[in-house]
């Protein structure tokens, strides 16, 4: 796994960077998704970090939380709840079928994919296709992606300074670097690309923008019809 020192480099900091614009997103997801309806749902938490929006999940009544991160010092923070399961995997297609068989054969409530679909266009409809087949009817994976252009990313929008800026300019060249270095897999999408990657794996009738007011990042939903076999 070529880009594990990065992620693992990057775990100390995760959670202790995890400010309001993270809760504010969780947030908008979660309403969503209905706080209320998480009782009692198994939820893939894909890319799951240090585990802030597991734990959160878990708290909101998740009967189990599958914390997929290719990082075992990511993994580490996670807890030791029981209702969470911690996987190291790399979120490539393939990988997450055999987690789901495993743990959540029933089939899966919600994949949650937040600041973690860092793929090339081909590769993310793949691995957003694989998520959507692992949902039980009426299911649905949940896309949580910073934008693109640098900047609605660093300003918002309408543009403005945030207490954000900084750190989101400081991270889009960290990754930037990253990657030239070969440490790690970053590509990021504007908002309508990602929603036209989001059609080209689960069909037209079934990618959903989430409301938000956070303009640095791009929310989607993709539905599995719940009249589907």
């Amino acid at each position: 796994m070529s880009e594990l020192w990065a992620w693992n480099v990057s775990a100390w900091v995760y959670a202790r960077t995890y400010g309001p614009l993270a809760h504010r997103l969780d947030e908008d997801v979660f309403s969503w998704l209905g706080r209320e309806g998480l009782a009692g749902k198994v939820v893939m938490d894909c890319g799951c970090g240090p585990g802030v929006v597991a734990r959160k999940l878990v708290e909101l009544g998740a009967a189990k939380v599958i914390c997929v991160d290719v990082s075992p010092k990511m993994l580490e923070q996670v807890g030791d709840d029981p209702r969470l399961i911690k996987v190291q995997a790399r979120l490539e297609p393939g990988e997450l079928k055999p987690i789901a068989d495993q743990y959540a054969p029933e089939g899966v409530d919600v994949v949650l994919f937040k600041r973690s679909l860092y793929h090339p266009t081909d590769v993310a409809v793949e691995v957003l296709r694989e998520a959507h087949g692992l949902l039980k009817p009426g299911g649905q994976v949940v896309v949580v992606h910073p934008e693109r252009k640098i900047l609605p990313y660093a300003f918002g929008r309408p543009l403005r300074v945030h207490r954000h800026t900084p750190y989101h300019l400081f991270n889009r060249t960290i990754s930037k670097i990253g990657v030239r270095l070969g440490g790690e897999q970053y590509t990021v999408h504007t908002r309508d690309e990602l929603l036209s990657l989001a059609r080209r794996a689960a069909g037209e009738n079934s990618v959903s923008e989430i409301p938000t007011s956070q303009g640095s990042f791009n929310l989607i939903a993709l539905t599995r019809a719940a009249d589907a076999a």
